[in-house]
């Protein structure tokens, strides 16, 4: 429309409003008079835009949709503010004027009067409110514009309107909760918030069926993830300090989006095929978020991480950047809250707890994100494109922390290194079977990284234990020195020569030194310490190795037949090296 037209109309609005204080001030004419005025006023509004609707639709749609945002004020304030009319009669009219100006918007097909009768309703109590009026009422009134939305939505796929709506809905219900909400209101708001989440879901999927000829733009990602996370976050407020309450509303919002995607997938529609995968994930969602929930009786930002990752998927789906962005930015935030929180959340029972349940979560965000972005690579911009890797390096990160918490908390403390030495050798094994099922860069990568850090593990089990095998070492070892092979026997990278030279030859070295500490652990404990037998004893492993690694029968078996370099000259060089020292050593 006309941008002075607009500016005009509000103007006019102003000019009720102060022509009204007024009249109050001066106690000029009956406050019956005054409502009556303002009535006709708005009603003239109407009748003038409609008049003018061929002429000038621009115009004459301002003037409509100044003239119900009027009708609305002025029948709130008739109830709230002077007791005119009863609360029954002033939702009667209400619901009239919700359903008058969705028709005026559909005749005319014209959302901007929507927004303006809309977006003048939800203004209406803000306006009038005294602080002191029942929010049961309150709630009502907004549940009748609602309803009007949803019949516009049901012929029209006006997606602004639809969001404005639901801006309106949440916000105001925030803001009212944290300024007035007590628990003994819970029987009266609950109802609502659950009708208002029912409507902006059946809101979402009317806007797919309506967008289904244009063959674009099926799923509302705001509607679809905003109405969910919005009112979860309410209903965190509402039963704050009620046992598993918030576990159990997670349980039922998971069983209700699973079977609303079951029936969308029945619908055979192809606009409802996408958003029911929308629904699915976020059955997911609740479903995985239920159960730190169930143990932490709160709303834990680890859901909201893979709500940020439903994002990105749908953001993905529907070739929107700022949804991609935002659902990373949602992830990086539900991290930083995770931190924030993580040394009140309480650790009872292993691998069920709430610190271990909502760092995995978040790792399994970050992995799922990276997924998303490297099989989509080609379809996002290039900033997202570089950080891919650290998606993938976010989720593991999580992981990694998730499990050491959980040795840190219930592993006896003599067992917690070679818990580690556990850890990050399955986890070299379960990336190294990813990475040949998926061909994933990252997880072919990040096992490389299994023998630095066995070697850092093996300095501090020689600082730290008797012997390597102690306090089940002689399980953790040789395991993660058997996956240490299968790695370099099945994802030898063939781009890196001198790398993989070091990773075989680091390999040799690994074992000559375990070997080494616990066979003179042996000789010390069974022979006398100091004697020649403890000194010797340190030389057989390496010398072993040596000897197996020169040995001619070996020439054609792998390793020796591929990386013979790495073992009979790098790794032999400073075995013989370490040898001469070690003698010079015990000589001395």
């Amino acid at each position: 429309g006309n941008t002075i037209a607009r500016v005009g109309l509000l103007i006019l609005f102003i000019w009720f409003a102060f022509l009204l204080k007024y009249a109050a001030d001066h106690q000029m004419l009956p406050v019956e008079l005054r409502v009556a005025g303002v009535a006709a006023g708005g009603i003239a509004l109407l009748v003038l835009g409609w008049r003018l609707r061929e002429k000038r639709r621009g115009y004459a749609l301002g003037m409509q949709g100044a003239g119900v945002a009027v009708l609305y004020l002025t029948t709130f304030a008739a109830m709230r503010l002077w007791n005119l009319i009863p609360p029954e009669a002033a939702f009667v009219l209400l619901a009239a004027i919700a359903v008058f100006s969705a028709i005026l918007a559909i005749r005319q097909d014209a959302m901007v009067l929507a927004a303006f009768g809309a977006g003048g309703g939800f203004v209406a109590p803000i306006l009038t409110s005294t602080g002191a009026g029942s929010h049961v009422m309150l709630f009502s009134y907004y549940l009748v514009l609602n309803l009007g939305i949803a019949a516009i939505a049901w012929h029209k796929a006006w997606r602004p309107l639809n969001v404005l709506g639901f801006l309106f809905t949440f916000f105001i219900g925030l803001a009212w909760g944290l300024k007035y909400y007590r628990p003994e209101f819970l029987a009266t708001t609950e109802p609502f918030l659950i009708v208002f989440f029912l409507l902006y879901v059946a809101i979402a999927i009317l806007f797919a069926r309506r967008q289904a000829p244009e063959l674009k733009n099926y799923v509302d990602g705001t509607l679809v993830f905003g109405t969910p996370l919005a009112a979860f976050g309410l209903q965190a407020g509402l039963v704050r300090g009620i046992e598993f309450a918030l576990a159990f509303s997670s349980l039922a919002l998971a069983a209700f989006y699973v079977l609303l995607a079951m029936v969308m997938r029945r619908g055979g529609r192809e606009s409802y095929q996408l958003l029911a995968e929308a629904f699915l994930a976020l059955g997911v969602v609740f479903a995985t978020a239920a159960i730190p929930l169930a143990l932490d009786a709160r709303w834990t930002s680890a859901a909201w991480a893979l709500e940020g990752a439903a994002i990105v998927w749908i953001g993905i789906r529907q070739k929107r950047t700022l949804a991609r962005a935002f659902g990373l930015l949602l992830e990086l935030l539900a991290g930083l809250a995770y931190l924030d929180s993580y040394r009140r959340l309480p650790a009872e029972i292993p691998l069920i707890d709430a610190p271990f349940i909502g760092a995995l979560l978040l790792a399994l965000a970050g992995l799922w994100t990276h997924r998303l972005l490297r099989r989509n690579e080609e379809a996002v911009t290039a900033p997202e494109r570089q950080l891919i890797p650290f998606a993938f390096a976010w989720g593991l990160a999580w992981w990694i922390f998730a499990a050491h918490h959980e040795i840190v908390t219930f592993v006896p403390r003599v067992y917690t290194l070679n818990a580690h030495v556990v850890l990050v050798a399955a986890t070299a094994l379960v990336l190294g079977l990813l990475a040949l099922r998926w061909d994933w860069r990252e997880a072919r990568w990040s096992t490389r990284l299994l023998l630095p850090a066995l070697l850092a593990f093996t300095f501090l089990s020689l600082a730290g234990h008797r012997h390597p095998f102690a306090h089940l070492g002689w399980i953790a070892w040789p395991f993660a020195f058997a996956v240490h092979v299968w790695l370099l026997r099945r994802l030898e990278p063939t781009n890196a020569p001198r790398f993989v030279e070091w990773l075989h030859a680091g390999g040799m070295l690994l074992l000559a030194v375990l070997g080494a500490k616990e066979l003179h652990w042996v000789a010390a404990t069974y022979t006398a310490r100091g004697t020649a037998w403890s000194v010797a004893s340190v030389m057989v492993v390496p010398a072993l190795l040596v000897l197996a690694a020169s040995s001619r029968a070996v020439d054609w078996r792998w390793p020796i037949a591929t990386q013979g370099h790495a073992y009979r000259a790098t790794a032999t060089a400073a075995l013989a090296i370490a040898m001469v020292g070690w003698s010079l050593y015990a000589n001395a």
